[in-house]
């Protein structure tokens, strides 16, 4: 089994090689309870991969600004702790957080990170306003928290707005809960929130 470590050290960079369609497992803080990486070449050995790219997100260039005067928007390798510094040099606070505050924020969009303070201000999911990813193809896709999914161009088919309308149905009871045994998918950005980054690599995010 080999696994080859690559890091990407701008945008350009990471477009290129998605477009490569190399099989490539990208990762930043390594805090998902989903992905078994201390074991990860053992049990894709067993499985019969012989090759997997480990894609090393950290090196990309950190950006953070505030929009509107509140929405804080991130680009890059910045975590929590980072992002609560800058926020309460602007007179700011960042409104959930998970335990771990070195983890990457856009890391923690694809895990739902959720930490003690997501009782007081609801989940992460809430605090998404709006997330830019890389798709299979290297091309830019934006999800904006404020569109149902429902409305998405996915589910103009009668039979696709069945379906989703079912799932939301069947979600009503854990509607209460910080992390429900499986995603809300609401409105777009649920897509990317909680779904270990299987539409492709976040980019950006506004908070």
């Amino acid at each position: 089994m080999k696994i080859q470590p690559k890091a990407f050290r701008t945008l350009e960079d990471l477009k290129k090689h998605i477009k490569s369609r190399k099989e490539t497992l990208f990762y930043s803080s390594c805090t998902s309870t989903v992905i078994p990486y201390a074991k990860l070449g053992q049990i894709l050995a067993e499985k019969g991969v012989d090759y997997l790219c480990m894609g090393d997100l950290n090196a990309l260039p950190q950006k953070m600004s505030i929009e509107e005067g509140h929405l804080l928007e991130v680009e890059g390798a910045v975590n929590w702790k980072e992002a609560r510094g800058y926020c309460m040099n602007k007179g700011r606070n960042v409104m959930v957080a998970p335990t771990e505050e070195l983890a990457c924020l856009l890391a923690g969009i694809a895990t739902s990170a959720t930490g003690e303070r997501s009782f007081g201000f609801g989940p992460l999911r809430d605090q998404v306003k709006e997330v830019s990813y890389l798709d299979y193809e290297g091309q830019e896709r934006v999800l904006k928290g404020h569109r149902g999914l429902l409305d998405h161009s996915f589910f103009e088919s009668p039979k696709r707005r069945e379906q989703l309308k079912k799932y939301q149905r069947a979600h009503l009871k854990y509607k209460g809960f910080k992390n429900a045994p499986f995603p809300r998918l609401e409105k777009e950005t649920d897509l990317m929130v909680g779904m270990e980054g299987q539409l492709g690599v976040v980019t950006k995010a506004s908070f």
